[in-house]
């Protein structure tokens, strides 16, 4: 007993494949360190194929990517928030009144959003024809409902576009010209302008447990972003001091 209480302890550890006996104590720094010498060893031997894997995928996914956008339409749209506002809904046939109606467990106030307009731009100058009809042909079934499984949505390798007719313009006609109106440098551009009115209501309760301060506070975290910055100027002054609870 007294030669086994002498005796130094053996133990063996096996930790990511790397397999270490050691007899007694031992320097823990020893094992990370070789730890780490083996991980750098494999990584260094897969490496090559690992990037020669992400490249080739990476090309495919971006030339996917440009022949998709080179067969659309190049589409913008804005809604602008400068001269919208809000009126009381009124209803009844003769006698006209505020209109309220019950949303959930909420009685609200009735609202109408005036003036709400999207703008939208549309640019095909590097369409072809063949282009422009299959686009069309493709919204045309899906507005009316019908099978787009008919349609082959797989991108056609496209070459790239032919260059436009070199251009004689003069640097001195070009810095004289009208202000807003520069003149084009490349092709000819073929864009088209399109204006939608929309009609909204929104239903606000005075009960409902956000209100309109609560919502400040919270924008005034992310205010910096210049969307939420107008929102938060835009709502003291144009709604009701209580917050939306149904918006149609």
């Amino acid at each position: 007993m007294a030669e086994l209480s002498r005796a130094k302890p053996v133990t063996r550890v096996t930790i990511m494949s790397c397999d270490i006996q050691w007899e007694g104590l031992v320097e823990v720094t020893a094992l990370l360190r070789k730890l780490k010498q083996q991980s750098r060893e494999s990584v260094e031997d897969k490496r090559p194929r690992l990037l020669k894997a992400l490249r080739e995928e990476s090309e495919v996914e971006t030339e996917e990517e440009v022949d998709i956008l080179m067969s659309s339409d190049i589409y913008s749209a804005t809604l602008s928030t400068k001269s919208i506002s809000f009126s009381r809904t009124q209803s009844g046939w003769l006698f006209r009144e505020d209109m309220t109606e019950r949303v959930g467990s909420f009685l609200a106030d009735c609202f109408a959003v005036n003036s709400l307009v999207l703008e939208s731009r549309k640019r095909r100058e590097h369409l072809s024809e063949e282009d422009i009809l299959r686009n069309k042909a493709v919204m045309e079934t899906w507005s009316k409902g019908g099978n787009m499984a008919e349609h082959s949505y797989e991108p056609v390798r496209r070459q790239s576009l032919t260059s436009p007719s070199p251009n004689t313009l003069s640097w001195e006609e070009y810095i004289t010209a009208e202000h807003g109106r520069a003149p084009h440098l490349g092709r000819e551009l073929l864009c088209k302008e399109s204006k939608k009115n929309f009609k909204a209501t929104v239903a606000m309760s005075q009960d409902f447990p956000l209100g309109i301060e609560s919502l400040l506070s919270m924008l005034e975290v992310i205010a910096p972003f210049k969307h939420f910055n107008k929102l938060r100027e835009f709502l003291p002054n144009e709604v009701a001091p209580w917050v939306s609870c149904q918006a149609r």
